[in-house]
């Protein structure tokens, strides 16, 4: 493991005893217990500062994203289904 992802584990996922990080090699265990929490939101931050954007998603407004989870999970609109108004 790197220096980053040792210090957002201690920042954000670590839960103590019976931690994943209880079975790390011991050199990653080893990193992890020299790294006080001061030294991992150093290394943290300095990475985000430096981490290139995430993408800011894909273009569909909240609602046009509900209705394509919706849809894919069978519960599309009625034109979905063939049904466009009108007599049955």
């Amino acid at each position: 493991m790197n220096a980053v992802q040792i210090a957002a584990h201690i920042l954000y996922d670590c839960i103590g005893d019976n931690c994943e990080c209880c079975d790390w090699s011991d050199a990653d265990r080893a990193a992890m217990e020299a790294m006080s929490m001061e030294m991992a939101d150093g290394i943290v931050s300095e990475y985000e500062a430096h981490a290139p954007a995430l993408p800011e998603g894909d273009g569909m407004t909240d609602a046009e994203a509900d209705a394509d989870v919706l849809a894919s999970a069978g519960w599309g609109t009625d034109e979905d289904y063939g049904y466009y108004g009108g007599e049955d």
